[in-house]
């Protein structure tokens, strides 16, 4: 991968940007697969859920200082394609800072791994958290969750501790 070092290096990708808010700052998720795996589908999910459309289809993406900054093409700002529905124009955040990758599977795929180990990926020289999920009604919400809450990082030790206390929120 090429060194983007330079405030004005930037890359653009395929794939599309939802922004969640997270104290305070709007933090954003690059949703990348296949065409037809439900990138924009997810993205109309989480906009439901109170996300804003950061891009959709491409994103340029910009390292400034320990961040890198999602924005969309000018041509497409505001603009979503949804399969079945057509070109939808929406209110926008100019840009957002990357918090999670995820890259979407189709379906008929295997499907993701029940609590997989924490995975990452780069852009632009940075390491992010990588989600790979297929599109469901319940990856937006987990998404969303995920995003502004944070994941337990270690889910058997959690479970380990709902099983000795009689369930979740009790004392033993």
């Amino acid at each position: 991968m090429t060194s983007f070092d330079h405030a004005g290096d930037a890359e653009l990708v395929a794939g599309g940007c939802v922004a969640l808010l997270r104290n305070g700052e709007w933090r954003g998720a690059l949703i990348r697969g296949p065409s037809g795996a439900g990138k924009s589908t997810l993205a109309v999910r989480l906009i439901a859920l109170g996300g804003k459309l950061v891009s959709d289809d491409q994103t340029t993406l910009r390292r400034q200082g320990d961040a890198v900054l999602a924005t969309a093409p000018a041509a497409i700002a505001g603009l979503l394609e949804l399969r079945g529905t057509g070109l939808l124009r929406l209110p926008y955040e100019q840009s957002a800072s990357i918090s999670h990758v995820v890259d979407l599977s189709p379906n008929g795929q295997p499907a993701p791994e029940r609590c997989p180990a924490p995975r990452n990926t780069h852009l632009l020289d940075m390491r992010f958290p990588l989600l790979c999920m297929r599109e469901s009604s319940a990856t937006a919400s987990a998404l969303a969750v995920l995003m502004t809450e944070g994941r337990l990082e270690d889910p058997d030790a959690a479970v380990e501790e709902m099983v000795t206390s009689g369930g979740p929120g009790r004392s033993a």
